[in-house]
């Protein structure tokens, strides 16, 4: 059982990777919800090298996402 809290909080900590750069001025990703669409396309992506942990992103994306669409909204 605390091995699998281990991973689990692991596992929260990595994730939001999508977040991070998909606002990142470099790849230009804008509108909303743009992690989340991140997030799909590296799963999509045959060359993407852990889509396991793009699929693990996807819920804690798409909830920053709801929660910064005022700001994707702005910019």
């Amino acid at each position: 059982m605390k091995r699998i809290i281990i991973v689990a909080l692991i596992s929260m900590f990595l994730s939001g990777c999508g977040t991070f750069l998909s606002r990142d001025p470099f790849f230009k990703n804008e509108g909303v919800y743009p992690a989340t669409r991140f997030d799909a396309e590296m799963i999509k992506e045959s060359e993407s090298p852990y889509p396991v942990f793009f699929a693990m992103d996807i819920p804690v994306s798409f909830v920053t996402d709801t929660l910064l669409i005022p700001y994707d909204l702005l910019r």
